[in-house]
């Protein structure tokens, strides 16, 4: 399996062959309004860090001048329809991103199939706009690969949209 980076005007494309994506979003209804148990306060404490980890693969792809990729980790290939594939997406805060944004990531055939699911980072525990600037947030989504994806390449958009302004008003706010 080839990944390759794309730099659309608006996301960032991790092209992948054969993978597909059903992974839980969250569905709390504000960033703001999370109360915490101290086993999640430990998961965020695991996946904020002060520097970056060793990665297979790096970047320097940025949203604006708020977030950038700085690499990312894939396990689970060579990808198989029923098998799981592993994304994990390390980012660095360059500047807090104020308000109630959350990360997008679909999956798509292009021209034939699209999965998307928009999640808060660490497995919906540590939302976007609590990120504080210099840390890097290590991201993990596990992507399943359903039986009926289509053969042939498929790709990973990436991103990160402003929920508080679509939930309330349907306005379509990205990182550019």
């Amino acid at each position: 399996m080839r990944l390759r980076f794309h730099r659309p005007t608006w996301t960032v494309a991790l092209a992948a062959v054969a993978l597909a994506t059903a992974v839980s979003g969250c569905k709390r209804p504000s960033s703001q309004q999370i109360v915490l148990t101290k086993d999640q306060e430990q998961q965020i404490a695991e996946n904020v860090l002060a520097a970056p980890p060793a990665m297979q693969n790096k970047a320097e792809i940025k949203f604006e001048d708020k977030i950038t990729l700085i690499g990312y980790d894939v396990k689970g290939l060579p990808a198989k329809k029923g098998g799981t594939v592993d994304l994990t997406m390390y980012f660095r805060v360059d500047q807090p991103v104020v308000g109630d944004w959350k990360i997008f990531l679909h999956f798509e055939a292009p021209g034939l199939k699209r999965q998307p699911f928009d999640h808060y980072g660490v497995g919906g525990l540590y939302p976007v706009g609590n990120w504080k600037k210099g840390e890097i947030v290590r991201d993990t989504v596990s992507i399943q690969i359903p039986q009926d994806w289509p053969d042939g390449p498929a790709q990973v958009l990436v991103g990160f949209f402003d929920w508080g302004a679509w939930s309330k008003a349907q306005q379509n706010r990205r990182l550019k």
